[in-house]
């Protein structure tokens, strides 16, 4: 059984299985990249499964809809993503908070591959981005030193210059 705890969904009582991977219900069952846990954070709202096997044997979760609003306060920081849309190169910029990491999400939630984008740290507080996938809306999943999380969308457009 799967349960809502926040923002997350996970087993009831987790149990070793050979494989687990979440679902998005809303886009005919797609496995989510990267979601292979029995927890799963989305980075959208939406409706989500759980599929398992153990042995020779598998079994899907009935579908779970998660309303995603923010992850946590962000009170006090001020950051940036520029410029959006772009060809691709973004700028992530903090003028109050350290960044640890920057993630990349495609519009479904699903982690992307890292040789979908590059990350370049400049400094603790600027970060650029060049992700290579088609045209089309991302998510940047800031990380800051503090335990604070923002989400950001943009936009690469392979028309911009």
């Amino acid at each position: 059984r799967i349960v809502k705890k926040g923002d997350t969904l996970e087993l009831e009582s987790p149990i070793e299985l050979d494989t687990y991977q979440w679902l998005n219900c809303d886009s005919n069952d797609r496995a989510i990249f990267g979601a292979n846990n029995f927890w799963f954070k989305p980075l959208s709202s939406g409706n989500y499964a759980l599929s398992g096997t153990l042995e020779s044997c598998s079994d899907t979760s009935r579908c779970i809809l998660i309303s995603v609003l923010k992850s946590k306060s962000l009170d006090g920081i001020n950051t940036a993503v520029f410029p959006n849309p772009s060809n691709g190169n973004f700028t992530i910029t903090s003028k109050s908070a350290i960044i640890s990491h920057v993630d990349v999400f495609n519009i479904l939630g699903a982690k992307m591959d890292s040789e979908d984008y590059q990350v370049v740290k400049y400094s603790n507080t600027q970060f650029s981005i060049s992700i290579s996938s088609p045209s089309g809306t991302y998510i940047l999943r800031v990380v800051y030193t503090n335990g604070n999380e923002e989400n950001i969308p943009v936009i690469k457009r392979n028309d911009l210059k």
